[in-house]
């Protein structure tokens, strides 16, 4: 899940593509469009849900571009009966009290994965 138009998430973008492309995971790599809310996640995780009812299977892992948008992605699967993150784990970017870490406490960790 990207960041849209927010400062940072065009080169976030670019640097998951390009790290994908040289793990040879090119035909793995997806970019969902959205913000840095948790409504944003929200929806990302409905449409990934969605997809699956189709037929898609849930993907093994999402990086989201930060916390809030992470904790949408985990509300909107846990919803729906995922044990998150044993079923799809989930990153965000931040580490926001949202998620247990304080603000600074392993500083962009889950940004060293792309």
């Amino acid at each position: 899940m990207d960041g849209g138009r927010s400062p940072g998430s065009a080169e976030r973008r670019r640097a998951y593509r390009a790290a994908m492309r040289r793990h040879g995971l090119r035909d793995g790599q997806r970019v969902i469009a959205g913000g840095h809310t948790e409504r944003s996640g929200t929806e990302a995780g409905r449409l990934l849900l969605a997809e699956r009812d189709a037929g898609t299977p849930l993907p093994a892992a999402v990086l989201a571009g930060n916390d809030r948008s992470a904790m949408g992605l985990l509300m909107a699967l846990t919803r729906a009966g995922w044990r998150c993150p044993a079923t799809s784990p989930s990153s965000g970017r931040n580490r926001t009290t949202l998620l247990g870490g304080g603000a600074g406490e392993g500083a962009n960790r889950a940004g060293s994965m792309v």
